[in-house]
């Protein structure tokens, strides 16, 4: 007997959701940039490799990355190609999400500005899950990029310098940007989860 799309889902989020996540992100393409779907998964292979080079060195030779799951999605119009992504913070948390919000605007122009992608730290696993799969609705397990994810690696440890990596390689100017964003997107989300929360 075949599942229900509705079993579907919620085999995907138990098996998103049963890893260690500690950070959720949305990166987005700027207003006015109609990035087509081959455009935009050249542009964010770019931006996950460069992620993992600053971050592993020359271990991102022999398959090391940040482990993640990333989620392609396209919105209901097909025409607003963004990602979401649930991952394992190699160094400290709060830092590598600012650093990779900075680092997806330094690495294209067609990024979004900083203040326009959310990377936090997790408040809910299961509920940050949920929300990187609300396409599956659209495009079923197509919306899980089996090429950008690398999942259940071996406990590798970051290069010593990958936070001063990954913050020398961001355009200073979107660093700075990067951290205010933060600062306002963690408000917000304590905000939401307080509210759905009590």
């Amino acid at each position: 007997m075949s599942r229900t799309k509705t079993e579907d889902y919620s085999a995907w989020v138990d098996w998103v959701a049963e890893h260690d996540w500690n950070v959720f992100g949305t990166l987005n393409f700027a207003t006015g940039h109609k990035v087509t779907g081959d455009e935009a998964k050249r542009l964010w292979r770019r931006f996950w490799n460069k992620s993992d080079r600053l971050v592993y060195g020359t271990s991102c030779t022999y398959g090391y990355r940040i482990e993640r799951a990333v989620f392609t999605q396209y919105g209901a119009l097909g025409d607003n190609a963004h990602i979401h992504f649930l991952a394992k913070s190699p160094i400290e948390p709060a830092q590598f999400c600012t650093n990779l919000n900075a680092l997806w605007r330094t690495t294209t122009d067609c990024a979004a500005h900083p203040k326009n992608n959310e990377i936090l730290p997790i408040f809910s696993k299961r509920e940050a899950t949920e929300y990187a799969l609300h396409e599956f609705w659209l495009t079923g397990s197509e919306t899980f990029n089996h090429d950008l994810s690398h999942l259940n690696q071996a406990n590798t440890k970051a290069h010593a310098q990958a936070a001063n990596r990954l913050t020398q390689a961001t355009h200073g100017i979107w660093l700075a940007r990067a951290r205010l964003a933060f600062d306002d997107h963690m408000a917000a989300a304590q905000a939401r989860y307080e509210r759905r929360h009590g």
